[in-house]
């Protein structure tokens, strides 16, 4: 059997009280009795009264909301304004400490330390034409880092800084090689300040004959 009421309650509410007048002028037309229109009104009176309540509350509810969100931001702007007074006279006191235990306040936190550069990696050591030596490397480090480059040459058994990369491209070129040299060990390090990370792994560039030996020994 078909039906039009609406199954939203508020649109029931709108259907039937437009209904309940045509069926209450129709009643033998459509096998209602004036009882049941009646009874029918009384349940519609009562529903639109709660419904117009409910619309009252909600709309008193709204109001307050908007009440309390302006009310709230005026006491938030106070308050700032209260605590910028007290950390500048905490500022300008000799125990600033004591004036904010004192407010219930904390004070600044001491700034953490910036951490050492990273270990970088040296990706390869380039045999340039000219007989110099490119290291390229890899490695992240706050602002301020500078890339130490430190060669050991063969004979020797320490490693000196020659010199620091270029912290943009990550690369440096050797052109100090002494000649007659058979190999050139680097070493990468990342320096800021008083704070020195930890070196790379080492990477040897060979130069003539070792470089022949090499080749043929990994064949």
């Amino acid at each position: 059997m078909a039906s039009n009421l609406p199954a939203n309650k508020t649109e029931a509410l709108t259907w039937l009280e437009a209904h309940q007048v045509q069926w209450n002028d129709s009643l033998a037309g459509i096998g209602l009795t004036s009882a049941q229109t009646v009874e029918l009104g009384l349940e519609i009176a009562n529903a639109r009264a709660a419904f117009t309540s409910v619309q009252t509350i909600r709309d008193d509810a709204k109001a307050e909301t908007q009440t309390w969100y302006s009310k709230a931001t005026s006491m938030h702007k106070v308050g700032s304004e209260l605590i910028t007074s007290i950390k500048a006279f905490a500022e300008n006191s000799d125990d600033p400490d004591a004036v904010f235990l004192l407010a219930g306040m904390t004070g600044k936190a001491p700034p953490s330390p910036i951490p050492a550069p990273g270990t970088p990696t040296i990706n390869n050591a380039q045999i340039m034409g000219n007989g110099s030596v490119r290291v390229n490397f890899s490695g992240t480090g706050p602002v301020g880092t500078v890339w130490r480059v430190s060669r050991k040459l063969d004979g020797e058994t320490s490693f000196s800084i020659i010199g620091s990369a270029d912290a943009k491209t990550k690369s440096y070129v050797d052109a100090t090689i002494p000649t007659g040299i058979d190999s050139a060990t680097y070493i990468v390090t990342g320096e800021r300040g008083s704070q020195v990370g930890d070196p790379s792994f080492a990477m040897t560039a060979r130069f003539g004959a070792a470089a022949a030996a090499a080749a043929a020994e990994a064949a």
